[in-house]
């Protein structure tokens, strides 16, 4: 996951325009791990803070499959 977080940064302090889609593989790494992260936590807490850690997971997972579909587009356009 740092490994991710770390490609992220050195994309965003590059020079130039930037494309988010660009990021998109390296945010969808991110977000999954964050997914598995707020499933361990869902398993082992209780209460308000499993209801955080739910919707956490909520959002980690959307943000993943949206990261993919950006990846999907841009192999398309890439493609054309």
């Amino acid at each position: 996951m740092r490994e991710a977080i770390d490609a992220c940064i050195t994309v965003l302090d590059a020079p130039g325009p930037l494309d988010k889609r660009d990021l998109a593989p390296w945010l969808k790494v991110v977000h999954e791990r964050a997914a598995d992260v707020f499933r361990r936590g869902i398993r082992q807490t209780t209460g308000v803070l499993r209801q955080q850690m739910m919707h956490g997971l909520k959002q980690a997972e959307e943000d993943a499959v949206w990261m993919q579909q950006a990846i999907d587009a841009r192999s398309r356009e890439r493609a054309n």
